[in-house]
C-alpha cells in the first residue's frame, strides 16, 4: 500500500512548546503530505480563545476541550483513518480517549500511537479504562520494545513503529571537524522527570577535573528558577547556559557543537534528543531507564549510567573526554544504528498499519446491544461479587496472560501445576496418603514426565474416599453430581475458586455476554460447571503447547480434549474428583 491519496486525520500536539510528541506530530504530518496523503490536523494543545481564559484554571480546560471535540467530530466525517498521538495521564483522558471514541462512533478506524515513558505508572492505575477504550481502536502502535512490553503486561497487544529522525537536518558536521572546546549539552525540558539537577551536579564534578568545560541546557519548563539557583550553589553558574527552547535547525547546530550529550532522565521511552544526538555524530551518556536500553547499547552506541547518580555520569563523561578514540568509535556506531529511524525505513511500516486498519474496518462487526453491555459490565460483575466469586479478577488475569510470550506462559503453567499438586499434598488427606505411598513429592518435580507416576482415579476410589478428597481448608463447597448416564450418578463437590475459574474462562471466550458463558457450562446456581481436569490431560494436553493452536494464556489450563480416562480436579478451597468417562475434560 502507498500513502498517496490517503485521507488521514492526525490528532496530536504541535509546537510550541517543542516537545518530543509535538515535534513528531508536526514531522509526521509533513512527511505524509510529502508522500501525497491528505492530512487534516486536530491540535490537542490549540491556543486558548479568548486569550484571557488561559489564566483561569478549570475554565481554560473547558474552553479548549469543547472546540477540540467539535473539531474531532467534523474531521472524522472527512477522513478515512484517524491517527491519534497519545500520552499518559490527563492527556489520555482529555485528548486521546475522546478521539478514539468519536472515531468509533463515526465508524472511522483509529490508530493509537502511544508514546510516553510514564506508561507503566499510568497503566498500573488506569489499565481498565485504557483497555476498554482501546478495544474500539483499529491498532495500538508504540515506538519501542519497552512500551510494547509495558502494554502487553496489562493485556494490550501493541505493534512497533519507531520514532522518525530527520537525517537531512540532524547529521554530523560535513567537514568531519570536531568541536574546538569541551561542550556538554542537555536537550530535555526543565521538568522533574528529566532530572536536570543530576546533569548539573555531574557537570560540577567534571569541571573540577577539566576547568575549561561548559554546558548548555536547551529546554523550557517550571524548574528553571530552581536550576539556576542550584547552578549558583554549585559555583558553576558562569559555565552554564540555559538557552530555552530552540527550533529544529537551531537544535541541529547545537548538537554539532557538542562534545557529549547528556540524558539524565528518571523516566523515559524513546527520547528524540538521544536519537538526534546519535544522528549528529555526538556520543551520548544517558541513564539506563525505561526504553533507553532499547535504543542504546552500552559501550557500543552510548554509555549508560544509573539514574540519579551524578558521580557515575561524571565518570562516563570524563572517560569520553579523555579518550577521543572511544568517543569516535561510539559516535560512529551510533550514527550507523540511527539510520533505521529514517523516513525511508519507517514509511512502509506506517503504510502497512493504515492498510491493516482499513481492512479490519471493512469487515462486518457485531456490536453488542446496550442490554448486553449493561449485563456484561455492571450486573454480572456485581452478581459474581455478591456470590463471593473472584470471576472478574480471574477474567482480567486471563486477558493479560493471553499475550505472554510462550516461554513465560510455559513457566506459569508449570508453576500452577506444581502449586496445585502441592496444595493437594498439604490439604487433601487422600492425596497426602497417595503421594506418600507411591513416593511422589510435588516439591521435587523437575518436569512433566514426573506426572507419569500418578495413577488414574476410578469411580470406586472416589465413592470410597469422598470425605478424604475434601481439603481440610475447604469452605463453602457446593454439592454436585454427574448425570448418571453410565449408571449411578457420581457425587462431587466444587469450591468457589473452581467455579470462578470455570466461568471466567467461558466468559472470556464469549466476550461481551457473560450469560452465554453461564449457559455454556450449564451453570445458573452455586453448583456450577462439571468441567474437570484429568491427570492424563494435565500430562498430555494442558501443560504442553499444542502446535497450530493459538495460546490463550492461563485459560489454556482449562482446555483439554475428550478422553475416556479418570479425572482429578483440585482447587485451593477444596479438592474434588470425578471419573465421568463420557465427559470432555
Amino acid at each position: 500500500m502507498t500513502l498517496s491519496g490517503r485521507r488521514i486525520g492526525l490528532v496530536g500536539p504541535l509546537p510550541p512548546p517543542a516537545g518530543g510528541m509535538a515535534n513528531q506530530t508536526r514531522q509526521l504530518a509533513e512527511l505524509l503530505e510529502r508522500e501525497g496523503a491528505s492530512v487534516t490536523l486536530v491540535q490537542t494543545n490549540a491556543p486558548y480563545r479568548p486569550r484571557f481564559v488561559a489564566s483561569i484554571r478549570g475554565l481554560r480546560e473547558l474552553f479548549r476541550f469543547i472546540p477540540y471535540v467539535l473539531s474531532l467530530w467534523r474531521v472524522t466525517g472527512q477522513v478515512e483513518i484517524v491517527h491519534v498521538m497519545a500520552n499518559s495521564g490527563w492527556s489520555w483522558h482529555l485528548c486521546a480517549a475522546p478521539a478514539i471514541w468519536i472515531a468509533y462512533w463515526r465508524r472511522v478506524p483509529a490508530v493509537v500511537n502511544y508514546r510516553g515513558g510514564e506508561a507503566g505508572t499510568f497503566l498500573a492505575r488506569s489499565s481498565t479504562a485504557v483497555r476498554r477504550t482501546l478495544r474500539h481502536s483499529a491498532a495500538l502502535i508504540v515506538p519501542s520494545g519497552f512500551l510494547k512490553e509495558v502494554f502487553e503486561r496489562h493485556g494490550m497487544p501493541a505493534g512497533i513503529v519507531p520514532n522518525i529522525i530527520d537525517l537531512e537536518r540532524f547529521h554530523a558536521a560535513h567537514d568531519g571537524a570536531s568541536p574546538t572546546t569541551r561542550h556538554l549539552v542537555v536537550a530535555r525540558n526543565l521538568e522533574p522527570i528529566y532530572d536536570i539537577p543530576t546533569a548539573l551536579r555531574a557537570f560540577a564534578l567534571v569541571r573540577k577535573a577539566l576547568p575549561d568545560v561548559r554546558i548548555t541546557v536547551a529546554g523550557s519548563g517550571p524548574e528553571r528558577a530552581a536550576l539556576e539557583l542550584l547552578s549558583r550553589d554549585l559555583g558553576i553558574e558562569k559555565d552554564v547556559m540555559f538557552c530555552g527552547t530552540r527550533d529544529r535547525d537551531e537544535m541541529a547546530g547545537l548538537y554539532r557543537s557538542a562534545t557529549v550529550v547528556l540524558n539524565p532522565s528518571r523516566v523515559d521511552n524513546m527520547p528524540n534528543s538521544v536519537l538526534e544526538a546519535m544522528a549528529s555524530g555526538v556520543p551520548v551518556v544517558s541513564t539506563n531507564v525505561g526504553g533507553v536500553p532499547f535504543i542504546l547499547r552500552d559501550d557500543v552506541t552510548g554509555l549508560m549510567v544509573p539514574a540519579g547518580d551524578p558521580q557515575a555520569m561524571a565518570d562516563a563523561v570524563l572517560r569520553l573526554l579523555a579518550n577521543p578514540e572511544i568517543a569516535s568509535r561510539i559516535a560512529a556506531a551510533a550514527t550507523h544504528d540511527v539510520q533505521q529511524y529514517a523516513w525511508a525505513h519507517v514509511r512502509q511500516r506506517w503504510a502497512d498499519v493504515y492498510r491493516d486498519a482499513l481492512a479490519r474496518s471493512h469487515q462486518p462487526t457485531i456490536h453488542a446491544s446496550f442490554y448486553t453491555r449493561v449485563v456484561s459490565q455492571t450486573i454480572f460483575p456485581l452478581h459474581e461479587r455478591l456470590k463471593g466469586h473472584s470471576t472478574v479478577a480471574v477474567r482480567n488475569a486471563l486477558e493479560i496472560s493471553q499475550w505472554w510470550p510462550p516461554e513465560r506462559l510455559a513457566a506459569a503453567q508449570f508453576a500452577r501445576l506444581e502449586a496445585l499438586l502441592r496444595n493437594a499434598n498439604d490439604t487433601v488427606p487422600y492425596y497426602r496418603g497417595l503421594f506418600r505411598r507411591i513416593g511422589f513429592d510435588p516439591r521435587a518435580m523437575t518436569g512433566l514426565a514426573d506426572l507419569e507416576r500418578l495413577p488414574f482415579l476410578t469411580k470406586a476410589d472416589i465413592r470410597a474416599n469422598t470425605g478424604a478428597l475434601k481439603a481440610t481448608t475447604a469452605t463453602g463447597l457446593a454439592r454436585s453430581n454427574t448425570g448418571g448416564s453410565s449408571g449411578e450418578p457420581l457425587v462431587f463437590f466444587l469450591g468457589k475458586e473452581r467455579v470462578s475459574h470455570d466461568v471466567a474462562a467461558k466468559w472470556r471466550a464469549s466476550r461481551d455476554s457473560p450469560l452465554r458463558a453461564r449457559l455454556s457450562v450449564g451453570y445458573l446456581s452455586e453448583a456450577s460447571s462439571k468441567v474437570v481436569l484429568t491427570t492424563a490431560t494435565l500430562l498430555r494436553c494442558t501443560f504442553v503447547a499444542r502446535p497450530g493452536l493459538p495460546s490463550h494464556g492461563l485459560a489454556s489450563l482449562l482446555v483439554g480434549r475428550r478422553r475416556k480416562t479418570g479425572g482429578l480436579a483440585v482447587d485451593r478451597q477444596g479438592a474434588n474428583a470425578t471419573d465421568d468417562r463420557s465427559r470432555a475434560d
